[in-house]
């Protein structure tokens, strides 16, 4: 299966740009998770930890509210 294509943008620039097979972020009313063929959505993200698995290998970042945009098997995310 093709794997996720994600782009972490702050403030500050470009903070993770790279593939994974799963990811996992806050949203108001918990985490929430995707995969590789999910389908097109945009999420509002709250404070909390954004999970990027790649395999296994994971990355995690901190995250102070933003937005989420999976689109064609690509996850733009822009945050604090």
């Amino acid at each position: 299966m093709t794997p996720l294509s994600v782009k972490i943008i702050s403030p500050e620039g470009v903070k993770f740009q790279g593939d994974c097979t799963s990811l996992t972020f806050p949203v108001f009313d918990g985490y929430y998770g995707i995969q590789p063929g999910y389908e097109n959505s945009f999420f509002k993200l709250e404070s909390g930890t954004i999970t990027i698995k790649n395999g296994s290998d994971i990355t995690k970042f901190t995250s102070f509210e933003g937005t989420l945009m999976c689109e064609n098997n690509s996850v733009t995310i822009i945050c604090k």
